[in-house]
């Protein structure tokens, strides 16, 4: 390592945990840190106790990003391996998880002794799978700022154990990420009936309800209200959307512009992004193509123009605005600060991911979209309250709930791996979270299942068995209750008392497919 690289406090702890974890014996872990902390840059400083490192990637600008930090500290030791090249030969090699998984039969599993998957949420194709099982290093490290995989499924099929977790709320704490200021607006699109696709809302859908010209024209308005004269950066649900919030933002008389996919319609993408970093361009609007990969200090709005649920979408897309502002953007709008928009439409029953229902349950000192002046007003305001009531109704009466079971699913189980039945694959494509190309083990059927939200009727029982369903349940939590319940009563039975009333007579139970 030609070069020292100066670590914050908390990379310094990650680094020291990496290696420690590494040294009890778990050699697959997890690296769960928020966008703009410096992932990259941590694990280029964990690196250097290790001999030849594979950093695996599945985007060209993460490529690129990986390939750059670590070429400021092994100048002419990086390789590549993308497209048509193989460099194969060198003491770092960054590579495409599309190109590798095709050529794993050309290289040693015992090459690197360091393998780093970055953006490790994604890692959801069995082929994706394959490359961490491939490889026998020292250590595998994955890097995400959300550990919840797109689908919704855990980790466990590729990574041990979470050593580090540093997010977003510690890092505005600790006064390493901007104070995030979110609002909610309200719009008249009803969504409600959309379908799910792969465990978030159809694209093709949804853009025919929420891409109309009120909800545009509406989110240009809010962006004038909110956040005039900032940096945006849009989030829109497909391209045809993303062309015409940009089309209305030009009406309005903003300097805006767009970045999608289709190469046809942004040719010369690099430039585009590269002019809005320079400050040419004010407003930009993108379908997921800035989500991951994007680092521009100075974004002073965040609009989530769409809805999502999927909380790694959700925090991916906000991370883009998380990052400390430069003295320049301060001294314009003297706050180191970022708003964030959240469009907010009649979902009915579907779950929406956004800072509301991020923030909720927490209390005000914890919360995370409010900005430290609105805080400490709705901190006042509470403290005022409970002073009114404590004054009007004497001390409070305390009310004790049982917490749900934590469900864990044993992954190290004969067949987690095989591919799930006919029966879980008819199950995943009845709720809507099935993927075409995507190949399903055993144990991501179940863990659908198990994590499943809870039915109306199972929260009632478990309500009546005094238990906290404040936050919601899953269908998982209910059975292993149930069969806790049916335990005791028999229990009960045996040592001689009736049999309590609580326990309910299921006639149709909702049974979930076994391994």
């Amino acid at each position: 390592m030609n070069k020292e690289y100066s670590l914050r406090p908390y990379q310094t702890q990650a680094t020291q945990i990496v290696y420690d974890e590494l040294g009890n014996g778990v050699s697959k872990q997890l690296l769960v840190m928020a966008t703009g902390l410096g992932k990259t840059y941590t694990t280029v400083c964990i690196a250097k106790e290790f001999g030849r490192i594979l950093f695996v990637a599945h985007r060209e600008e993460l490529i690129e990003q990986a390939y750059n930090a670590f070429n400021q500290f092994y100048p002419m030791q990086l390789g590549i391996i993308k497209g048509n090249l193989f460099e194969i030969d060198k003491k770092i090699v960054v590579a495409s998880v599309q190109t590798l998984t095709n050529r794993l039969n050309r290289i040693d599993p015992k090459m690197f002794d360091m393998i780093v998957l970055d953006e490790a949420h994604h890692y959801m194709a069995s082929s994706y799978v394959r490359v961490a099982h491939h490889f026998k290093p020292q250590l595998l490290l994955g890097l995400t700022a959300t550990p919840e995989r797109l689908d919704g499924l855990s980790l466990g099929n590729i990574f041990d154990k979470i050593v580090y977790n540093y997010g977003i709320d510690k890092g505005i704490k600790d006064g390493w990420l901007c104070e995030l200021e979110a609002y909610r607006v309200r719009t008249d699109s009803d969504i409600s009936k959309v379908k799910k696709t792969a465990g978030d809302y159809n694209a093709r859908e949804l853009s025919v309800i929420i891409d109309s010209p009120q909800r545009n024209k509406l989110i240009v308005k809010k962006h004038e209200q909110y956040a005039a004269g900032r940096q945006g950066l849009v989030f829109a649900v497909n391209i045809e959307h993303a062309i015409h919030l940009c089309q209305e933002f030009q009406r309005a008389g903003h300097n805006a512009n767009f970045v999608v996919s289709d190469e046809e319609m942004t040719p010369d993408r690099k430039k585009v992004v590269a002019d809005f970093k320079a400050g040419h361009i004010q407003i930009m609007v993108n379908v997921m193509i800035l989500s991951e990969g994007f680092d521009h200090c100075d974004i002073g709005a965040i609009h989530m123009a769409r809805p999502t649920q999927s909380k790694t979408v959700y925090i991916q897309s906000i991370g883009r605005g998380t990052r400390l502002k430069t003295d320049q953007f301060l001294q314009k709008h003297q706050k180191n600060n970022c708003i964030i928009l959240d469009y907010v439409d009649n979902s009915g029953k579907h779950s929406l991911i956004n800072t509301w229902t991020l923030d909720q349950g927490k209390c005000i000192e914890d919360m995370t979209f409010i900005g430290k002046e609105r805080k400490e007003r709705l901190m006042e305001k509470r403290d005022a309250v409970a002073r009114t009531i404590m004054i009007r109704q004497g001390a409070d009466k305390k009310v004790n709930l049982l917490k749900l079971p934590i469900i864990k699913l044993q992954t190290d189980r004969g067949g987690f791996l095989d591919p799930a039945s006919e029966k879980q694959i008819a199950w995943l494509k009845s709720e809507g979270v099935w993927q075409e190309g995507v190949e399903y083990t055993k144990g991501h059927a179940a863990e659908y299942i198990t994590n499943f939200p809870a039915q109306d009727w199972m929260i009632i029982h478990l309500k009546r068995w005094g238990y906290d369903t404040e936050n919601g349940a899953t269908v998982g939590q209910y059975y292993e209750t149930k069969k806790d319940m049916t335990e005791k009563t028999i229990m009960a039975v045996n040592a001689g008392f009736s049999e309590p009333k609580i326990i309910p007579t299921v006639s149709k139970p909702y049974q979930p497919f076994q391994l």
